[in-house]
C-alpha cells in the first residue's frame, strides 16, 4: 500500500485507540479496525470487552445482536459467546466444541481512551502504550477535553504525513490556525527512542484575523513555539504556544498561553482511517465555554485535513503515478514513514522466525 512496499498495510503488534471511554457501555458497538470487524461493550462489572464481530456460524455481525448478561447472543441462529469469546450455547445441541470461539482482543484504558491490541495477544504489554505525560492531562493549570472521532476517507499514511509536516498550516489552514510564517520556518527533527519530535520557533507571525487569535486572546504579531511528537504508529501530539513577538509585538514577551491537539490515528481499512482527537490548553482553563470554541476550530482544521488527504488518496489510485519529489521540510514525514515501515518489517521477521524449520527430504 502506497507509500510502503507491496503487501505492507499496517503494523498490528501495537496499541491503537479503538474508542473513547464513554462510547463503551451496555450496548454493542461495532467498529472496523485495521480491516477487522470488532464488537465492543462493557461487562456488568464495567470491564471493557472486544471480540471479533462475526459469528462463527454464518458470519452474522454480532454488533447487531444482543447482550444476555455478559454474553452476546447472535440474533441469527442464537449462538451465544461469553466475554472471553468462547461459544457457550448452541440452541440445536447440548455439546459445544471447545474450538468454537471468537477472537478476543486485549484492551487497556488510559485517560478517556480505550486502546486495543490487534496483533499477537501474547505480546500485548500495556507498558507499550505511548507516553501520555506530554499531553498535560494531569498538569495543574491545563484543561483537557475529549473532542470526537471522524472517519477519513483516506489511507492512514496520508493523515500521518499531514500531521508530521505542519508547514501546510500556512496554506490549507490559512483561515483557521495558520499564519504565513509557519511554512517559512524550518523544523528541527529529533529521533528519540520512543518518539519522533519536531519543533518550530516561528517569529513575528500575524494571526489577528484568524479564529485562533480570538480563542487564545493574542493581539498583534506573535512568536509561536510549535512542538509535535509522533509515537509510531498511532499517536500524535501537536502543540502551539503563543507570546507577543519580541520584535514588533504589541506587548513584547507577554505569554498568551498554548494548546495541544491529541491525534489518534487508527486505520479502518486500507483506504479509510479513524481519526480520534482531543485538546488540552493552559489559557482560560477555568472557562469551560472555551472548550466548545477550541473544539469547533479544531474540527474545522481536521475537516480540511481530511479533504486534502482524500484528494491525495484518490490521485495515487490513478495509473501512471509519478515518483514523489521530496523537500528538506519532508524530513519528519519521511522519518515517520520509516518508523512505521520498520514496525511492519519487524513483524514479518518475527513471523518467519516462528515458522517451523523445513523437514529435510
Amino acid at each position: 500500500m502506497f507509500p510502503y512496499p507491496e503487501g505492507y498495510l499496517y503494523p498490528k503488534n501495537c496499541w491503537y485507540i479503538a474508542a473513547w471511554r464513554h462510547e463503551l457501555g451496555r450496548s454493542l458497538l461495532g467498529r472496523t479496525l485495521l480491516g477487522e470487524p470488532v464488537v465492543m461493550y462493557r461487562r456488568e462489572d464495567g470491564v471493557p470487552v472486544a471480540l471479533a464481530d462475526r459469528c462463527i456460524h454464518r458470519r452474522y455481525p454480532l454488533s447487531l445482536s444482543r447482550l444476555e448478561g455478559d454474553a452476546i447472543q447472535c440474533m441469527y441462529h442464537g449462538f451465544t459467546f461469553d466475554s472471553s469469546g468462547a461459544c457457550v450455547r448452541i440452541p440445536s445441541q447440548e455439546r459445544v466444541p471447545p474450538a468454537y470461539r471468537l477472537r478476543a482482543y486485549p484492551l487497556a484504558e488510559r485517560w478517556e481512551m480505550v486502546w486495543i491490541w490487534m496483533g499477537d495477544p501474547e505480546l500485548a504489554d500495556p507498558a507499550r502504550i505511548p507516553d501520555m505525560s506530554v499531553m498535560h492531562l494531569d498538569t495543574p493549570g491545563w484543561r483537557p477535553a475529549v473532542g470526537g472521532r471522524v472517519t477519513a476517507k483516506a489511507r492512514y499514511t496520508f493523515i500521518q504525513d499531514n500531521i508530521l509536516d505542519l508547514s501546510h498550516l500556512s496554506y490549507l489552514h490559512h483561515d483557521t490556525v495558520g499564519g504565513m510564517q509557519v511554512a517559512a520556518t524550518p523544523p528541527l527533527v529529533e529521533d528519540r527512542a520512543d518518539r519522533l519530535s519536531i519543533t518550530r520557533d516561528v517569529r513575528g507571525d500575524h494571526i489577528d484575523d484568524l479564529p485562533i487569535a480570538g480563542i487564545v486572546g493574542t493581539r498583534g504579531r506573535v512568536d509561536r513555539r510549535m512542538e509535535a511528537h509522533f509515537f509510531a504508529p498511532s499517536l500524535h501530539v501537536t502543540s502551539s504556544y503563543f507570546r507577543s513577538a519580541s520584535e514588533g509585538g504589541a506587548e513584547p514577551g507577554r505569554e498568551f498561553g498554548g494548546f495541544q491537539v491529541i491525534h489518534g490515528i487508527t486505520p479502518e481499512t486500507p483506504r479509510s482511517t479513524h481519526y480520534f482527537y482531543a485538546t488540552t490548553r493552559n489559557f482560560r482553563a477555568h472557562e469551560p465555554e472555551y472548550d466548545g470554541e477550541l473544539a469547533r476550530m479544531v474540527q474545522m482544521a481536521i475537516a480540511q485535513d481530511e479533504e486534502a488527504a482524500k484528494l491525495c488518496d484518490d490521485m495515487v489510485e490513478i495509473d501512471g503515478l509519478p515518483p514523489e519529489m521530496h523537500q528538506r521540510v519532508d524530513a519528519a514525514a519521511l522519518k515517520g514513514r520509516k518508523r512505521v515501515q520498520e514496525l511492519m518489517a519487524r513483524e514479518r521477521r518475527e513471523v518467519v522466525a516462528m515458522e517451523p524449520a523445513g523437514v529435510p527430504s
